[in-house]
């Protein structure tokens, strides 16, 4: 289930990187290439959390295995498209699969407990950070020595061995107290985090001003706002309303934006600071990438440990914390370009990102009831997606107005918010390994 998890995340950070080599191949404009990545990221966004919803009622490996199938297919067309016009459709389809394959974090959420738990999301937790960093390197290499339809048509046999395994492997699992489907809400939801996603990009564009830009986000507050009142009328609902109110979840949320904005953020814009400032070349900076890449890779392996005597409130606070530390680290160092100085922020912020790597995913399953496992990944990635969006918009815009420093210290701004909000909702849950409660203790 984290090599599907790898899979997604490879597969989103080696995109961004082939980019160039497919404007020359394809003849293809600025426009075109947006949509190249927007098309990815509109059905993602909008398909997450009704898939995750669909994985509870239907079954979670079915919905892996229809991830996987629709992706590996998807993949396979964009290796092969001879135009912009046809990679972008078959972006679109890709990024249903990959919303599908949310289901794979939803399986280890329900396959595991107490222990056996800790140590399954330290290991997501590493993949994760490891596919997020080696992701934009691979893509380089693949686009220099084989071409970038490469960084497509690999997928298809990993998709098929991962397949093969998840039937081996994976138990399939639904939640059982569902009669039916909330199609309405699963329609709103979806269409409002489509349009949120679309208003999002035309941000990061610089549209904060354009019609559509800001015809989306109206329509997105409308439909969240229609969709809050179905869920209050319905049997069945997608999102029980009284979650939205409970201090574990929005200690959650608070957690994982604060994860996206301050931690995950830095794979996407400091190999560009790297390479203006030091002039090193794009697979020099992506190498050294490595003091902020090791401890993303190995911290979730300490913070499975020291879950067993810390409550959740105290790692998340303190993966925020280090983040905050770091990203002060990167902005104080920033303006004199040494590198070494660098390197610190670095691993400071690395080891804070590796820490809230696994307990984000962690807290959104411990709120959320057990059945809903599917919901939870589909929130999680759903909430950690939108904040990641949100951050690149704002720190894009400041780096490009007061500089990197300037940039560097708002994110250190917003993980300190950000670890006070997770400190004060998480308050009332224990450590993991607490006595009387390790059996249970994450659910």
């Amino acid at each position: 289930m984290s090599g599907i998890t790898a899979l997604v995340t490879l597969d989103t950070t080696i995109t961004g990187v082939i980019l160039p080599s497919v404007g020359r191949s394809l003849h293809a404009g600025f426009g075109q290439l947006e949509w190249i990545m927007t098309g990815y990221m509109l059905p993602f966004a909008a398909f997450l959390l009704p898939a995750g919803a669909w994985a509870d009622f239907r079954g979670r490996r079915r919905a892996a295995l229809i991830g996987l199938g629709l992706f590996a297919l998807a993949s396979l067309l964009c290796g092969l498209a001879p135009s912009a016009g046809w990679l972008v459709a078959a972006r679109v389809a890709q990024g249903v699969g990959a919303a599908f394959l949310g289901a794979s974090i939803a399986i280890i959420g329900h396959s595991f407990r107490g222990e056996a738990r800790l140590r399954a999301f330290a290991l997501l937790g590493s993949v994760i950070g490891i596919a997020t960093v080696v992701g934009p390197m691979a893509g380089g290499l693949l686009a220099s020595w084989v071409g970038w339809r490469w960084a497509f048509l690999v997928n298809p046999p990993l998709c098929l061995l991962l397949a093969i395994l998840t039937l081996g492997l994976a138990e399939e699992s639904r939640d059982h107290s569902v009669a039916r489907f909330d199609r309405l809400g699963a329609a709103l939801f979806g269409l409002a985090l489509g349009l949120l996603t679309y208003a999002l990009v035309g941000l990061n564009s610089g549209g904060l001003l354009r019609g559509a830009t800001l015809a989306a986000l109206l329509g997105c507050v409308l439909l969240l706002r229609f969709f809050l009142g179905a869920e209050r009328r319905a049997r069945n609902p997608m999102i029980a309303p009284a979650l939205l109110r409970a201090p574990a979840f929005l200690g959650a949320v608070a957690g994982m934006v604060g994860y996206a904005a301050t931690a995950q953020i830095l794979i996407f814009y400091v190999p560009t600071y790297l390479q203006d400032a030091f002039g090193f070349s794009a697979l020099g900076a992506g190498l050294r990438m490595a003091p902020y890449a090791v401890p993303l890779f190995l911290a979730p392996r300490w913070a499975a440990g020291l879950a067993r005597v810390h409550p959740p409130r105290v790692l998340m606070g303190a993966g925020l914390g280090l983040t905050c530390l770091g990203n002060a680290v990167l902005a104080l160092t920033a303006p004199a370009h040494a590198y070494a100085a660098f390197a610190v922020g670095m691993a400071v912020a690395g080891v804070g990102g590796g820490i809230l790597n696994a307990e984000t995913a962690k807290a959104f399953f411990a709120a959320i009831p057990p059945a809903q496992s599917g919901v939870a990944s589909g929130l999680g990635t759903t909430t950690r997606f939108a904040g990641l969006l949100v951050a690149i918009a704002l720190v894009g815009a400041i780096a490009a107005r007061a500089g990197f420093a300037a940039a560097f210290l708002f994110q250190a701004a917003g993980a300190a918010a950000a670890a006070c909000a997770s400190f004060r909702w998480l308050g009332g849950a224990p450590a993991s390994a607490s006595p009387g409660h390790a059996a249970g203790a994450l659910e």
